[in-house]
Protein backbone atom coordinates (compact mmCIF):
# COMPACT_ATOMS: atom_id res chain seq x y z
CA UNK A 1 0.00 0.00 0.00
CA UNK A 2 1.08 3.56 -0.65
CA UNK A 3 1.75 5.82 2.33
CA UNK A 4 -1.21 8.06 1.51
CA UNK A 5 -3.54 5.03 1.70
CA UNK A 6 -2.65 4.22 5.31
CA UNK A 7 -1.24 7.44 6.82
CA UNK A 8 -3.56 10.43 7.04
CA UNK A 9 -2.64 13.92 8.27
CA UNK A 10 -5.96 15.54 7.37
CA UNK A 11 -6.74 15.62 11.10
CA UNK A 12 -4.19 18.41 11.37
CA UNK A 13 -6.27 20.60 9.06
CA UNK A 14 -9.41 19.76 11.04
CA UNK A 15 -7.70 20.76 14.29
CA UNK A 16 -6.47 24.06 12.87
CA UNK A 17 -9.92 24.91 11.48
CA UNK A 18 -11.72 23.98 14.70
CA UNK A 19 -9.41 26.18 16.74
CA UNK A 20 -9.25 29.12 14.34
CA UNK A 21 -5.57 28.67 13.57
CA UNK A 22 -3.83 29.42 10.29
CA UNK A 23 -1.39 27.20 8.43
CA UNK A 24 0.95 30.18 8.17
CA UNK A 25 0.93 30.57 11.96
CA UNK A 26 1.80 26.90 12.52
CA UNK A 27 4.50 26.99 9.85
CA UNK A 28 6.17 29.93 11.58
CA UNK A 29 5.96 28.28 14.98
CA UNK A 30 7.63 25.05 13.83
CA UNK A 31 10.17 26.72 11.53
CA UNK A 32 8.80 25.37 8.27
CA UNK A 33 7.65 26.88 5.00
CA UNK A 34 3.87 27.26 4.70
CA UNK A 35 3.93 25.10 1.57
CA UNK A 36 5.50 22.26 3.55
CA UNK A 37 2.70 22.29 6.12
CA UNK A 38 0.10 22.39 3.34
CA UNK A 39 1.72 19.37 1.70
CA UNK A 40 1.60 17.48 5.00
CA UNK A 41 -2.10 18.25 5.46
CA UNK A 42 -2.84 17.10 1.92
CA UNK A 43 -0.75 13.93 2.43
CA UNK A 44 1.51 14.94 -0.43
CA UNK A 45 4.63 14.86 1.72
CA UNK A 46 4.74 13.17 5.10
CA UNK A 47 6.94 14.56 7.88
CA UNK A 48 9.50 12.67 9.92
CA UNK A 49 8.86 12.11 13.60
CA UNK A 50 10.84 15.14 14.83
CA UNK A 51 8.55 17.51 12.92
CA UNK A 52 5.48 15.62 14.13
CA UNK A 53 6.75 16.14 17.69
CA UNK A 54 7.31 19.88 17.14
CA UNK A 55 3.85 20.37 15.65
CA UNK A 56 2.21 18.50 18.52
CA UNK A 57 4.21 20.48 21.07
CA UNK A 58 3.08 23.80 19.57
CA UNK A 59 -0.56 22.68 19.46
CA UNK A 60 -0.28 20.93 22.86
CA UNK A 61 -1.87 17.74 21.55
CA UNK A 62 -0.85 14.07 21.30
CA UNK A 63 0.32 12.80 17.87
CA UNK A 64 -3.00 10.97 17.37
CA UNK A 65 -4.73 14.38 17.24
CA UNK A 66 -3.02 15.22 13.94
CA UNK A 67 -2.40 11.88 12.24
CA UNK A 68 -4.29 8.60 11.94
CA UNK A 69 -3.18 5.19 10.68
CA UNK A 70 -5.23 2.61 8.83
CA UNK A 71 -4.11 -0.57 10.62
CA UNK A 72 -4.77 -4.20 9.81
CA UNK A 73 -7.98 -5.30 11.54
CA UNK A 74 -7.41 -7.22 14.77
CA UNK A 75 -10.25 -6.99 17.28
CA UNK A 76 -8.27 -8.57 20.12
CA UNK A 77 -5.46 -6.03 19.83
CA UNK A 78 -7.90 -3.15 19.39
CA UNK A 79 -9.81 -4.12 22.54
CA UNK A 80 -6.59 -4.24 24.57
CA UNK A 81 -5.56 -0.71 23.58
CA UNK A 82 -9.11 0.68 23.84
CA UNK A 83 -9.06 -0.19 27.54
CA UNK A 84 -5.73 1.52 28.23
CA UNK A 85 -4.48 5.10 27.78
CA UNK A 86 -0.99 5.60 26.39
CA UNK A 87 1.36 5.46 29.42
CA UNK A 88 3.67 8.39 28.59
CA UNK A 89 2.80 11.76 30.14
CA UNK A 90 4.10 14.93 28.45
CA UNK A 91 6.02 17.24 30.84
CA UNK A 92 4.40 20.50 31.97
CA UNK A 93 6.67 22.74 29.89
CA UNK A 94 7.72 20.70 26.86
CA UNK A 95 10.38 21.91 24.45
CA UNK A 96 9.07 19.82 21.56
CA UNK A 97 11.92 17.31 21.54
CA UNK A 98 11.12 13.94 20.03
CA UNK A 99 10.94 10.90 22.29
CA UNK A 100 10.14 7.22 21.75
CA UNK A 101 9.58 6.65 25.46
CA UNK A 102 5.98 5.46 24.82
CA UNK A 103 7.36 2.63 22.67
CA UNK A 104 9.79 1.48 25.33
CA UNK A 105 7.00 1.45 27.90
CA UNK A 106 4.81 -0.52 25.49
CA UNK A 107 7.62 -3.00 24.77
CA UNK A 108 8.13 -3.49 28.49
CA UNK A 109 4.42 -4.26 28.97
CA UNK A 110 4.40 -6.57 25.94
CA UNK A 111 7.48 -8.51 27.09
CA UNK A 112 6.05 -8.93 30.58
CA UNK A 113 2.83 -10.31 29.13
CA UNK A 114 4.30 -12.59 26.47
CA UNK A 115 7.09 -13.99 28.68
CA UNK A 116 4.66 -14.83 31.47
CA UNK A 117 2.12 -16.35 29.09
CA UNK A 118 4.66 -18.51 27.26
CA UNK A 119 7.09 -19.01 30.16
CA UNK A 120 9.79 -17.56 27.89
CA UNK A 121 12.55 -14.96 28.06
CA UNK A 122 12.06 -12.85 24.93
CA UNK A 123 13.92 -9.54 24.72
CA UNK A 124 13.52 -6.27 22.81
CA UNK A 125 15.52 -7.55 19.83
CA UNK A 126 13.20 -10.55 19.52
CA UNK A 127 10.25 -8.17 19.12
CA UNK A 128 12.01 -5.86 16.68
CA UNK A 129 13.06 -8.89 14.64
CA UNK A 130 9.36 -9.57 13.98
CA UNK A 131 8.54 -6.09 12.62
CA UNK A 132 9.34 -6.17 8.92
CA UNK A 133 9.78 -2.68 7.36
CA UNK A 134 7.69 -1.77 4.34
CA UNK A 135 10.68 -1.44 2.00
CA UNK A 136 11.77 -5.01 2.62
CA UNK A 137 8.22 -6.35 2.33
CA UNK A 138 7.91 -4.52 -0.98
CA UNK A 139 11.11 -6.11 -2.27
CA UNK A 140 13.18 -2.94 -1.94
CA UNK A 141 16.65 -3.28 -0.46
CA UNK A 142 18.55 -1.55 2.32
CA UNK A 143 22.27 -0.97 2.04
CA UNK A 144 24.38 -3.10 4.39
CA UNK A 145 28.06 -2.76 5.15
CA UNK A 146 30.56 -3.09 8.02
CA UNK A 147 29.23 0.04 9.70
CA UNK A 148 25.64 -1.17 9.75
CA UNK A 149 26.82 -4.61 10.89
CA UNK A 150 28.56 -2.98 13.85
CA UNK A 151 25.40 -1.02 14.70
CA UNK A 152 23.39 -4.21 14.49
CA UNK A 153 25.74 -5.93 16.94
CA UNK A 154 25.65 -2.93 19.30
CA UNK A 155 21.84 -2.91 19.20
CA UNK A 156 21.92 -6.52 20.37
CA UNK A 157 24.64 -5.95 23.00
CA UNK A 158 27.15 -8.02 21.02
CA UNK A 159 29.59 -5.32 19.93
CA UNK A 160 32.62 -7.10 21.44
CA UNK A 161 31.74 -10.59 20.30
CA UNK A 162 33.85 -12.37 17.70
CA UNK A 163 32.08 -15.02 15.65
CA UNK A 164 33.88 -18.36 15.36
CA UNK A 165 33.04 -18.56 11.70
CA UNK A 166 31.91 -16.17 9.04
CA UNK A 167 28.16 -15.91 8.75
CA UNK A 168 26.11 -14.44 6.00
CA UNK A 169 23.97 -11.56 7.27
CA UNK A 170 20.24 -12.16 6.84
CA UNK A 171 18.07 -9.08 7.18
CA UNK A 172 15.39 -9.54 9.79
CA UNK A 173 12.92 -7.10 11.28
CA UNK A 174 13.69 -3.43 11.86
CA UNK A 175 16.99 -2.37 10.34
CA UNK A 176 20.00 -1.56 12.56
CA UNK A 177 19.60 2.11 11.60
CA UNK A 178 15.98 2.14 12.75
CA UNK A 179 16.85 0.49 16.06
CA UNK A 180 19.62 3.02 16.67
CA UNK A 181 17.27 5.92 15.94
CA UNK A 182 14.63 4.53 18.29
CA UNK A 183 17.21 4.06 21.02
CA UNK A 184 18.58 7.60 20.67
CA UNK A 185 15.35 9.53 19.93
CA UNK A 186 16.39 10.43 16.40
CA UNK A 187 14.02 11.34 13.52
CA UNK A 188 12.42 8.38 11.81
CA UNK A 189 10.34 8.05 8.67
CA UNK A 190 6.64 8.05 9.60
CA UNK A 191 6.17 4.84 7.60
CA UNK A 192 8.47 3.05 10.03
CA UNK A 193 6.28 4.25 12.90
CA UNK A 194 3.26 2.95 11.04
CA UNK A 195 4.90 -0.48 10.68
CA UNK A 196 5.52 -0.60 14.44
CA UNK A 197 1.95 0.50 15.22
CA UNK A 198 0.55 -2.04 12.79
CA UNK A 199 2.50 -4.84 14.47
CA UNK A 200 1.18 -3.97 17.93
CA UNK A 201 -2.23 -2.73 16.77
CA UNK A 202 -1.79 0.60 18.55
CA UNK A 203 -2.12 4.30 17.79
CA UNK A 204 0.92 6.49 17.24
CA UNK A 205 0.66 7.74 20.85
CA UNK A 206 2.04 4.36 21.99
CA UNK A 207 5.19 4.78 19.88
CA UNK A 208 6.23 8.44 19.98
CA UNK A 209 5.62 11.72 21.78
CA UNK A 210 7.51 14.87 22.78
CA UNK A 211 9.25 16.27 25.83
Amino acid sequence: MKNEDIIDFSKLKDYLNENGLKISWLAQKVGQDQTRISQIIRNVNHPKTDLVARICSVLKVPPSAIVSFKLDENEKKKAWFDDRPAPFIVPENPTGELTYEPLWQLVSLYLGYINEKKNASYCVSDIFDRIEPYRRRAGLTYSFNKETLQKSLEARGLENSKPKRKRKYVAKGLTPEMRTKLKNDRPLNIRAVYDICNFFGCSIDWVMSYR
